[in-house]
This record gives C-alpha cells, structure tokens and sequence, in this order.
C-alpha cells in the first residue's frame, strides 16, 4: 500500500534528476488519486505542475499545450 503523497514525492525527484515524462506520469497519478479522494484544489495544482514541465520540455518532446 502507498502512502499519501507517494506519486508526488517520486514525481519531485525524477523531475530533479531530469526524468520529464516519468515526473509527469507521477503527477497525474497523484491527481487521478487526489481526484479519487475529494481534493480538487490539490489535483489542480498537481495537474498544472504536469503541465509546467510539459512545457519546458515542449522543444524536446514536440508537445504543446495549445494544442499546435
């Protein structure tokens, strides 16, 4: 069983280490759960936080959250 704030501990430091996509992954996990559990303010900010390292790593990945 995980504790709470598992997914974003993990998401913290792969995003340290450079590991874009699987923080990102990490961070939606702990929204879809933050989501599960009532907590829409966290989910929200769990979710922008995603998106945040989504675009800096547009240049790399092709990503866009403009949807262009």
């Amino acid at each position: 069983s995980r504790l709470p704030g598992d997914q974003t501990r993990a998401a913290s430091h792969l995003q340290a280490a450079g590991c874009t996509e699987a923080a990102v992954e990490q961070y939606l996990t702990a929204g879809r759960e933050a989501v599960a559990h009532g907590d829409a303010r966290r989910a929200y900010g769990l979710a922008e936080q995603a998106l945040t390292l989504l675009d800096r790593g547009n240049g790399d990945a092709g990503i866009s959250s403009d949807g262009g």
